[in-house]
């Protein structure tokens, strides 16, 4: 992004909820943006403790007082003891340094900028990597069209080596946390090989009829892992064996429909190294009166030996030729 020349600028936005704030800090150089900066706070004071012209100045004075010091310094609102700021900075640079709170024009476009790229900055790092458990439970009480919340959820899965070993995991949410004093393992004692089915079977029943002969509450939703039972498994394998079969089956018959029309072929077949053709010179007396005497025919070695006959000796008699010489 290129802007007027000669400018040497700092830009300043920042965006904040609560108790979490994002500030974007722009350099310009020369006329251009040369590089972007930006910065956290999780644990900010509550809306009614929290200044933002009383952040804004600690921030610029904790900032410039180790990094360099530009000639402008573009922020979103004014604050208190700013011509006091502007002096000392102007001090550390040892030149007048200004700090402008644009209202209109190209530098408060700026300026707005810079506070977008907060807001962006912001829904990463605190939507995206840490997002909200309350509304990451109300999405899943609209996917699932669930007609209460989602407040406590267990999700149970199965593992085993190679058959042997069958082990339940359980897990446990309380509000959108992990509750881990409700976490379980269970080793699977009725089913013997992979089933998960029969495995899932026994978990769930060993864990809700406990919790109910203790009195304990059951939760809401039950999610688990959706794999293929046996029968499944058997339908697929027989669908890949038959899409296998039918292929083999349309190659065989291609190959034999090949084979078959090379065989009635009437046209003489190539061969692998070709012969150089040869040339015969048609005798005079023979020769076409209206074609040159010393004109040549080509003659193919794979023509057959009755046409290369005539080609040779009876290519187009004359009217006053007879069998008498």
């Amino acid at each position: 992004m290129a802007t007027t020349a000669d400018r040497d600028v700092d830009i300043i936005g920042f965006y904040r909820e609560n108790q979490r704030l994002a500030l974007q800090l722009f350099t310009m150089r020369e006329g251009r943006i040369v590089g972007r900066r930006e910065f956290f706070w999780e644990d900010l004071p509550d809306d009614d403790l929290f200044n933002s012209f009383e952040f804004l100045r600690e921030v610029l004075i904790q900032y410039y007082s180790t990094d360099y010091v530009p000639l402008e310094i573009h922020v979103p609102q004014d604050f208190d003891d700013r011509a006091i700021l502007e002096q000392l900075l102007s001090e550390r640079r040892g030149r007048k340094v200004k700090i402008l709170d644009p209202k209109r024009g190209k530098n408060r476009h700026l300026v707005t900028l810079v506070e977008t790229n907060a807001k962006i900055a912001f829904e990463q790092r605190f939507r995206v990597l840490k997002p909200d458990s309350q509304k990451v439970l109300e999405e899943l009480q609209e996917l699932f069209e669930l007609s209460y919340f989602p407040e406590r959820i267990e999700s149970f899965d199965i593992s085993n080596i190679s058959g042997s070993e069958n082990v339940a995991g359980i897990v446990a949410f309380e509000n959108g946390k992990p509750a881990r004093v409700n976490y379980r393992r269970l080793i699977i004692k009725s089913v013997d090989g992979a089933n998960d089915f029969a495995s899932m079977h026994e978990a769930v029943f060993r864990r809700y009829r406990r919790q109910k002969e203790e009195e304990q509450p059951l939760p809401e939703p039950h999610l688990h892992r959706r794999r293929q039972g046996p029968a499944a498994r058997r339908r697929r394998d027989a669908s890949t064996r038959s899409r296998a079969n039918n292929a083999r089956r349309a190659r065989q018959t291609a190959k034999t429909a090949q084979s078959d029309l090379a065989s009635a072929d009437p046209r003489p077949r190539r061969s692998a190294n070709p012969v150089r053709p040869q040339f015969a010179r048609v005798p005079p007396d023979f020769a076409d009166p209206r074609r040159n005497a010393q004109n040549r025919h080509r003659v193919s070695p794979q023509t057959p030996r009755e046409t290369r006959f005539l080609i040779l000796n009876c290519r187009r008699f004359p009217a006053s030729v007879t069998n008498e010489r």
